[in-house]
C-alpha cells in the first residue's frame, strides 16, 4: 500500500482515460489505487484460435478485474470473460491471488471482485492469521486485532517500551508471523514490527524526505527526494529507493537526475521502476548500472520466469528481458481495471472455439460477451441466462 508524502505526478495526458486517485489499504500494504478509467467499448480479439492455443498451453494466466467481470487472460494471448460469480465458483478463495496491481500506474492493490473498496482486514501470507486495526487507546496507542479462523480476535496494543505507537497504518506482512506497520512513537514516523506473540519493535526510521511508502509482498518500499518549494511543488532529484524487510533497511537505487514514481519487484534481484519523466526501466539490483529501457510502457507485474507484463496504452505486452523482445498478448477490458497473476491455471479458455468476439465464439449470457463488428449473437443476448454463438450478419436482399 502506498502513502504519498508529497503531491503526486499526473497520469500521462496522452492516455484517453483519466486516472482517479483513491487511497486503498489492502492485503500486503497501503496502496494508492489510481484506477484506469476508460469509456465502455467492445474488447478487441487476439485473433488466435483459443481452443488450439489454451488446451496444450501451460502458460501463466492473469485475471483482469473490473467492476462487472473478470477477464482471464493467458499470456499466450487466449482469453475469456467471466462473470464475477462464475470466476468465484471456478477459483475458491484459498486459491485466489492476494495482491495485484492497478492497471493505470502499477500501484499495489488487494484482490477484490466487483467494485473496489477499502478493505478492513488483511491476511498473512500463509492465510493463517487475519488482522485489522481496532480503536486506539486513550493515550493514542494504536491497536491491532489478530485472529485465526474460528477464534476470537486478540487485541495487540502497539507500544515500544512505554512509548505508544500512534496513527498506525498496516503496510503488510514481513513473514507469516510478523506484521509491518508505520506509525509514530516519537517525533518522526517509523516502520515497526508487530509479531503474533504480542511483541512490538522499531524496525526502520522514515526520513522527513520520504515521498511515498508502499508495501509489496513481504517488503516495504519507500522513496526519498528533495522537497520542492511550496505545497504544490513536485519532489526533486536526487532520489533514493529503499527496501525494508524484517532484517532491516537497505538502499536499493539512487538517481541523481530523476525521482522514482513507482517500483515493481520481480523474480530474484530484478526490479522495474518508473521515474517522474514517465520513463520505465528494468534493472538488476546487483548491477544497477545496467538499465534496460522499457520506454513509456507501464510495468505491471513479473512472471515467475522473469518475463514482465507491461501496459502500452490499452494493450498488454509480454516483455522478454533476455531478448529484449515484446509481444502484444491482449487488451484491457473497459472500466477500472486491476491485474492479478493467478496462482493456478483455470484452463477456462479451452471452452471457446474461437477468440472472444470472433465467429464461432460464445456470446451473450450473463457476462454480456460481445461479437466483433459484422457479426451478431445467435441468441437473445439481453437475457442473462442465454448464451449463443457469434455468426456473420445475414446479407441484405
Amino acid at each position: 500500500m502506498k502513502h504519498h508524502h508529497a503531491p503526486e505526478s499526473r497520469f500521462s495526458a496522452s492516455l484517453m482515460g483519466a486516472a482517479t486517485i483513491l487511497a486503498v489499504i489492502g492485503l500486503g500494504g497501503v496502496f494508492v489505487f489510481a484506477f484506469f478509467n476508460r469509456s465502455v467499448r467492445e474488447p478487441s480479439s487476439t485473433g488466435k484460435n483459443t481452443a488450439a492455443t489454451s488446451t496444450a498451453s501451460q502458460e501463466p494466466e492473469l485475471a483482469l478485474v473490473n467492476e462487472n467481470s473478470v477477464t482471464v487472460l493467458s499470456v499466450d494471448g487466449a482469453w475469456e470473460r467471466l462473470t464475477t460469480a462464475d470466476f468465484s465458483s471456478r477459483l475458491p478463495e484459498p486459491f485466489r491471488p492476494q495482491e495485484g496491481v492497478d492497471a493505470a500506474n502499477g500501484s499495489s492493490v488487494v484482490f477484490s471482485l466487483g467494485t473496489q473498496t477499502t478493505p478492513k482486514e488483511y491476511r498473512s501470507p500463509d492465510r493463517r492469521y487475519t488482522v485489522r486495526l481496532g480503536q486506539p487507546k486513550s493515550d493514542g496507542a494504536s491497536v491491532v486485532e489478530i485472529w485465526q479462523p474460528n477464534e476470537t480476535p486478540q487485541r495487540l496494543v502497539l507500544r515500544v517500551g512505554t512509548r505508544p505507537v500512534k496513527e498506525a497504518m498496516v503496510l503488510g506482512w514481513g513473514d507469516s508471523k510478523t506484521l509491518l506497520v508505520s506509525g509514530s512513537a516519537g517525533v518522526s514516523r517509523a516502520i515497526f514490527t508487530a509479531k503474533t506473540d504480542g511483541s512490538v519493535a522499531e524496525l526502520a526510521l522514515l526520513p522527513d524526505s520520504v515521498v511515498w511508502v508502499e508495501g509489496r509482498g513481504t517488503s516495504v518500499w519507500y522513496v526519498t527526494a528533495e522537497q520542492g518549494e511550496g505545497i504544490e511543488s513536485e519532489p526533486r532529484p536526487p532520489s533514493e529507493l529503499h527496501r525494508v524487510t524484517v532484517r532491516g533497511d537497505m538502499l536499493v537505487l539512487r538517481d541523481q537526475q530523476h525521482v522514482f514514481n513507482s517500483v515493481i519487484p520481480g523474480a530474484g534481484d530484478r526490479i522495474a521502476f518508473v521515474t517522474n519523466d514517465g520513463q520505465s526501466y528494468l534493472v538488476h539490483v546487483g548491477d544497477s548500472s545496467l538499465r534496460t529501457s522499457l520506454g513509456t510502457r507501464q510495468p505491471l507485474l513479473f512472471l515467475d520466469d522473469g518475463r514482465i507484463v507491461l501496459r502500452n496504452g490499452f494493450d498488454l505486452v509480454l516483455f522478454e528481458p533476455s531478448s529484449g523482445a515484446g509481444k502484444k498478448i491482449g487488451v484491457l477490458p473497459e472500466g477500472k481495471v486491476a491485474v492479478f497473476l493467478l496462482p493456478i491455471r483455470l484452463d477456462v479458455l479451452q471452452q471457446n472455439a474461437a477468440a472472444l468476439g470472433e465467429p464461432g465464439s460464445r456470446c451473450g449470457g450473463s457476462a454480456r460477451l460481445p461479437c466483433k463488428p459484422g457479426f451478431v449473437c445467435s441468441s437473445d443476448s439481453t437475457k442473462d441466462a442465454v448464451e449463443g454463438m457469434c455468426v456473420a450478419v445475414a446479407p441484405q436482399p
